[in-house]
């Protein structure tokens, strides 16, 4: 995996976590999308690996760096705070830290994620609640924050309705 400054120890524990669930030769030849790929080093790790990518990144910056750095990635640049869906679908989806950082559409964007994916790699901060709610966080600014600078942290019990409404069997 390519070497970052951007919280290295996280990226390589998640690439290395999910390598243990689905090893290498799983990802030749599938689709996969990364929302919020930031600096786009998990995206080009699984493009390395035989997997067909398409990134997303909210921040003109972040996009630009990313093909700067990683010619051979595919990177768009997009809003991922919108209950529209312009992306497809994909064998895999990897969201990272998005989910915290959205203002407005937390639980159109995890019905899109499940809607349009045969897997999805889910990782964000959230709080423990047996109620179903958001609360608001405002951020600073960072090219790893909220497009708006507000993000709302979703409760537990509100990541799991979203999922027992949507896959049949969870529990």
């Amino acid at each position: 995996m390519q070497t970052t400054t951007y919280h290295p120890e996280w990226q390589t524990k998640r690439v290395n976590f999910i390598l243990e669930k689905y090893p290498e030769e799983f990802w030749k030849g599938k689709t996969l999308l990364e929302l919020g790929s930031h600096n786009g080093v998990i995206g080009e790790f699984f493009r390395t690996i035989g997997a067909d990518v398409l990134s997303v990144e909210g921040r003109s910056e972040n996009v630009n760096s990313i093909r700067e750095r990683f010619p051979h990635l595919t990177v768009i640049e997009g809003n991922l705070d919108t209950p529209n869906w312009e992306y497809g679908d994909f064998d895999i989806i990897i969201n990272f830290g998005l989910l915290y950082h959205l203002e407005h559409y937390h639980k159109e964007h995890l019905e899109n994620c499940i809607l349009h994916s045969d897997l999805m790699f889910l990782e964000s901060v959230i709080f423990d609640s047996a109620q179903a709610e958001l609360h608001r966080s405002e951020e600073r600014y960072g090219n790893d924050q909220s497009l708006s600078g507000i993000g709302m942290v979703p409760s537990t019990k509100f990541v799991e309705d979203i999922l027992k409404q949507n896959y049949v069997g969870f529990t």
